[in-house]
C-alpha cells in the first residue's frame, strides 16, 4: 500500500488512492504517510520527507 492514513480518533488504515480534495477532511485527518515516497504531511497536501536512521 501507498499510504498509511492516520486520523483523529487513532485509526489507522492502508490506502493505494489519495487526493487531497477527496481524501483530507480537517475535523477527522491527523496524518498522511507516503510509504512509497518517506514522506509524511500533517495538512494534507504539504509533504515532509521523512528521515533515514544511520545508527
Amino acid at each position: 500500500m501507498i499510504y498509511t492514513m492516520i486520523l483523529k480518533d487513532k485509526t489507522v488504515f492502508h490506502t493505494n488512492w489519495y487526493d487531497f480534495d477527496n481524501n483530507w477532511n480537517d475535523e477527522y485527518c491527523f496524518m498522511i504517510l507516503n510509504n512509497i515516497r518517506s514522506q509524511y504531511s500533517i495538512d494534507g497536501e504539504n509533504w515532509i520527507d521523512i528521515e533515514d536512521d544511520h545508527l
